[in-house]
């Protein structure tokens, strides 16, 4: 078995072994698919072999693949024989094995790619958006970045370019808004192609809870969704605002509403903000 292969059989591994109290030992054991009902795992040197439960135990009955993914939108992308293709949930194959390359689905499409271009696919298995670009991001809001000849713009589901491919970098779409970046600096757009906040930062996280944090050359602060400074550049370092894990014991009575929070780093010293700025956490 080839290293590639072996990280893949290992991955997988890792996987039942996390969602599903899989024991690792000598011979092969069979585990419950943690994704779907009534299916089984046999994992080999080789490959991950799904079974149905309910079917006898035959060679007809088992699918070999050399690879299962997580389910997404209900379908999760398998490999077999250096292609990629995708079962659903009750285990039954809906896109065969030809792809180079696959992605998970989001928006009820998933990226693919042929040879060395990226296409889209639906879920009944139909090539909507023929390979043509060299990179692609994911169906978010109804837009998906794409890119070509190094420059990077967003389309719709019909493949219409809503707007053109004239960044040197864009993301996905999240809330709205979507990071780009032109001549080394960077901004947000909306899908009528405005610059919400112009193209002009030094650098830029994603916005997260209505807040984004932006780099100004020197510190870190955090902008709102007009582009407006709320936090000011104070920071070495700022992460993403999140809202509050309410599994978590440790909870000081700022964050009990499950209000968002942000890790930052000032002066060595590492805590938590809330969106105006205060220290809720970690306060020393």
């Amino acid at each position: 078995m080839n290293a590639k292969k072996r990280q893949e059989v290992w991955y997988w591994m890792a996987m039942l072994s996390l969602f599903g109290g899989l024991t690792l030992a000598c011979e092969p054991k069979k585990k419950k698919n943690p994704f779907a009902e009534d299916s089984t795992f046999a994992i080999s040197q080789d490959s991950v072999v799904l079974r149905d439960r309910k079917a006898q135990a035959s060679t007809d009955s088992a699918v070999t693949y050399d690879f299962v993914d997580s389910y997404a939108e209900g379908l999760a992308k398998v490999k077999l024989k250096d292609k990629f293709g995708y079962i659903d949930e009750r285990r039954k194959e809906v896109i065969a094995p030809q792809f180079d390359e696959a992605g998970w689905f989001s928006g009820g499409f998933a990226k693919v790619r042929i040879k060395d271009k990226w296409g889209f696919v639906n879920k009944q298995g139909k090539v909507v958006i023929e390979p043509q670009y060299d990179q692609v991001g994911k169906f978010a809001e109804g837009l998906a970045m794409v890119e070509l000849n190094k420059k990077r713009g967003y389309i719709d589901t019909n493949n219409k370019q809503l707007v053109p491919l004239q960044y040197d970098w864009a993301g996905d779409f999240q809330a709205g808004l979507a990071r780009v970046s032109l001549d080394k600096k960077w901004g947000f757009i909306n899908a009528k192609k405005q610059e919400v906040v112009p193209i002009g930062l030094e650098a830029a996280r994603d916005f997260s809870e209505g807040l984004a944090a932006v780099w100004n050359g020197k510190k870190w602060g955090y902008i709102n969704t007009q582009g407006q400074v709320v936090i000011p550049y104070q920071f070495d370092r700022a992460e993403d605002f999140t809202k509050a894990d309410e599994k978590k014991e440790e909870k000081t009575k700022a964050n009990k509403k499950e209000e968002p929070t942000a890790k930052v780093m000032e002066a060595g010293k590492t805590f938590y903000i809330n969106p105006e700025g205060k220290c809720v956490k970690d306060c020393q």
